[in-house]
């Protein structure tokens, strides 16, 4: 029987993202597959080394941006649909994040899990 053992319930946002590490900012292809008051899974497009230190930016439409500081814990490369590129697949833990925008994510992801989807 599979148990989740994530401490924060996840959802997918619509947040735009920018991930800063090295003084290089990926934003033209990093995506949030799912975002959690813990971390957030995106997609980058160069390989970010476990335990690499990043700033993140997470722009919700319509709110003020939140930034944060987190660390990588874990990563898988996997080829991006049919183009002939890579992307990674990369969990990324906060580290230090302000407290109301920790309650913002929180509130976003409750939300988001109690809205039914729509086919």
């Amino acid at each position: 029987m599979f148990t989740d053992r994530r401490a924060y319930p996840r959802a997918n946002l619509d947040y735009g993202v920018d991930v800063c590490f090295d003084l290089r900012i990926f934003s033209v292809y990093s995506e949030i597959i799912n975002i959690s008051a813990g971390g957030v899974r995106v997609l980058i497009e160069e390989k970010v080394d476990v335990n690499t230190p990043v700033d993140i930016k997470l722009s919700p439409r319509g709110a003020e941006p939140i930034r944060c500081k987190g660390e990588v814990v874990w990563l898988n490369e996997r080829p991006l649909g049919g183009l002939k590129r890579t992307v990674f697949d990369t969990g990324i833990r906060f580290t230090e994040i302000k407290t109301i925008d920790k309650e913002r994510i929180r509130n976003a992801v409750d939300a988001a899990i109690r809205t039914p989807k729509i086919s």
